[in-house]
């Protein structure tokens, strides 16, 4: 299980896996150069389907060579860029596009709106690393350390 965060200038992944009922750590955020420039992608969902995605995404891109994923995985693809807006790959090799200043992904992903929007609120600016500490705290899906990528 996963929760994935950007608060608008960071990407933040917890590491926890989870397989029938077994729990283990893995890397979900991927840092990789792309037409020279750097990115950072995380996926959530079935992890192998993910990594396909990456793949897919890093090689070409090309709508056509989207990789077959199950539906009902619900497997995402986030890339963040400093350049452009936050790209999500579902079901398709069309992204949707994120302009919300912050957002969170993954089975964690309503424990962490609740921290931004919290932050927000109580005027402090959100912060995707802490808040990934929060849920992993808090879920019993997410934990297992984190990984962060931040665009200055």
């Amino acid at each position: 299980m996963t929760v994935i965060v950007w608060d608008g200038k960071t990407l933040a992944a917890d590491k926890m896996a989870c397989y029938n009922d077994m729990q283990f750590t893995v890397d979900k955020l991927h840092v990789r150069w792309k037409q020279g420039e750097e990115i950072a992608l995380a996926v959530s969902g079935t992890l192998n389907e993910g990594m396909a995605m990456i793949a897919w995404f890093l090689r070409d891109g090309s709508v056509d060579e989207f990789p077959k994923v199950k539906e009902e995985n619900f497997t995402r693809l986030i890339v963040a860029q400093k350049s452009k807006s936050l790209l999500i790959f579902e079901n398709h090799g069309e992204p949707i596009i994120y302009k919300d200043k912050y957002c969170a992904f993954g089975s964690g992903s309503e424990l962490a709106m609740g921290a931004l929007d919290a932050m927000a609120f109580l005027g402090i600016t959100p912060d995707a690393i802490k808040v990934v500490e929060i849920v992993s705290g808090r879920s019993t899906t997410c934990g297992f350390g984190y990984d962060f990528h931040t665009f200055e």
